[in-house]
């Protein structure tokens, strides 16, 4: 299955998430899923660790005004088509800065599929002109933290988050 927009990594497919895409993830509509990214979702479905519908329905906003710098994606592994978690890239606020997340189904974290997603996003983040890719992550967060360094950020700073408090920020510039 060829989708329009999809990154391929390696192991990974990255499908963007698109308004139907959102619409099925919000309720749940495994077929419909399946029937937009290839991959068997599970019955019943849930959405990854730290991704909730308030965070959909925030990405369907941005989809719906067609809000610049906005880039979700589904993580669907090649073989064996199946969901492994949701990153994306979405505006800093500063010119030329994106900000990086991902959020891994327990089942797949450890595997490296978020620091695959990672690698390949940044990627196109400077593709598309981004001279800084920045991930806000929580103190306690190893599995973060490493994810970042090993697609080669650094901490840069520390931060307060509205929802998780202080959180340690890394970055990586093009070039």
């Amino acid at each position: 299955m060829i989708i329009a927009g999809a990154i391929a990594t390696p192991r990974l497919k990255l499908v963007p998430l698109t308004v139907d895409l959102v619409d099925a993830l919000i309720a749940g509509d495994a077929a419909e899923l399946k029937h937009a990214t290839g991959a068997e979702f599970p019955v019943p479905f849930a959405l990854p660790p730290l991704f909730d519908r308030d965070a959909l329905a925030e990405i369907r906003e941005h989809l719906d005004r067609g809000a610049h710098g906005y880039e979700s994606y589904m993580l669907v592994l090649k073989e064996d088509p199946e969901p492994v978690g949701i990153a994306g890239l979405s505006p800093t606020g500063e010119t030329g800065a994106s900000m990086l997340g991902y959020s891994i189904y327990k089942d797949h974290q450890g595997d490296g599929y978020a620091t695959e997603a990672a690698v390949a996003l940044i990627r196109q983040a400077f593709d598309n002109g981004a001279r800084m890719v920045r991930a806000t992550i929580p103190n306690d967060s190893e599995a973060s933290i490493r994810v970042a360094e090993k697609a080669g950020m650094a901490k840069a700073a520390t931060a307060h988050d509205e929802d998780a408090g202080e959180v340690l920020v890394f970055e990586t510039t093009s070039g």
